[in-house]
Parts: structure tokens; sequence; C-alpha cells
């Protein structure tokens, strides 16, 4: 039976752009869990249309995310670019073994779930505070930041 993830807001981290990033992810995981009971020549096909859509689109998610890690000056950004490393690591890994003709299903969902349950649900929302107070002080436009000044006492 398919593994059945529902977005809830457990998952979010705070950001708008970066929870529908993670639904995306979730919808993919989805995917993946129900190619893993399709034997079938579709489900091969299946599979490589999954694998490509988490390499293309985690790659996007990364950028996204450590671009906007690296504004609110997140101090544990470097640790959590390496993860993203380690993870698209494993995915070129299962890449290039399908592309040897190794169809590894099951490795594809045990790499994705992890990701979901541990990235996500632990190491992303360490960084939630920094997004939270970065949308409560969000940058000055640079017009208008000085305090207004007082009535000018050299006048009559």
């Amino acid at each position: 039976m398919p593994l059945k993830i529902i977005w809830t807001e457990r998952f979010s981290v705070g950001d708008a752009l970066l929870d529908a990033q993670h639904q995306k992810l979730l919808i993919i995981l989805q995917r993946a869990s129900e190619c893993m009971e399709d034997d079938s020549p579709r489900g091969r096909s299946l599979f490589h249309s999954i694998l490509n859509d988490v390499c293309v689109y985690t790659a996007t998610h990364f950028r996204t995310e450590e671009a906007l890690l690296s504004q609110c000056h997140y101090p544990e950004l470097e640790a959590h670019k390496a993860e993203h490393v380690a993870f698209l690591a494993q995915i070129t890994e299962l890449a290039f073994v399908a592309s040897q003709g190794v169809v590894l299903k099951a490795d594809l969902h045990r790499s994705l779930f992890l990701w979901v349950s541990h990235h996500i649900l632990e190491s992303d929302m360490e960084y939630r505070p920094y997004l939270e107070k970065k949308l409560r002080n969000p940058p000055s436009s640079g017009h208008g930041d000085a305090a207004p000044e007082g009535p000018d006492k050299n006048k009559d």
C-alpha cells in the first residue's frame, strides 16, 4: 500500500515559498510511493520521471532555501548546505545507477522519505525562528529610515 503523507502545519517553516516547495517535494514522495508497487514498464518509466523531478526540483529548492537563509544570517547555513550536498550525492548516485539500467525504486523512496522525515521536520525547523525574525523585521528600503525630527528649536 502506498505511503500517504499529507501536508499539515507541522511541515511549515514559516515562509510561503519554502512551504510551497516542500509541498511539491511531498507530492514527489507520494509519486515515489505509488511507483514502488508498479513493476510494469510504465512503473519503470515513472521511476525515471520521478528521479528526474527529484534531481531538478531539489536543486532549485536548495538554491532558494540557501539564498533565503543567507539573507536571514542563519548561523548553521554551512552545515545545512552540507546536508543538501549529501542528499544530492545520493540522488546523483541513484541517477547514475539508473542510467546503467538498474532501477532502485526502494532506495529512491527511502531517500525521499528520510529527507522529509529528517531534513524538513528537523533540520529545516531549526531555521524557522530566523525566518520569522526576518518577517517581523523586513529589511528597510533606505527611504524614511531616519527618526522624525522634532520641532526646530531655532524657529520662532
